[in-house]
């Protein structure tokens, strides 16, 4: 599956594969949880490891529509995972 644009990328949760979208200044993220974040409220987005199959295990830190820090652990593709990181800027 190849994204359009490189605007979406797919995201494997520990209960279920979602996905992270750049739309313009959000980043509607849909997986266990579904939320919208800013793009100036995502804070950190860092690998923490290997994952199997050509994948690798990410963090994401983002402050809420409440201000209240919030992380997410997933794994994704590692070609996505520079791809996003780029686009992110972090």
């Amino acid at each position: 599956m190849h994204r359009m644009a490189g605007d979406s990328f797919t995201a494997f949760f520990p209960k279920m594969t979602g996905s992270l979208e750049v739309s313009g200044p959000m980043l509607p993220i849909r997986g266990e949880k579904h939320v919208q974040v800013s793009l100036t409220h995502v804070v950190s987005f860092q690998k923490t490891g290997a994952a199997p199959m050509g994948k690798v295990n990410v963090q994401l830190g983002y402050y809420d529509a409440f201000g209240n820090a919030e992380t997410l652990f997933f794994a994704m593709r590692d070609a996505d995972y520079h791809a996003l990181k780029q686009k992110l800027g972090k």
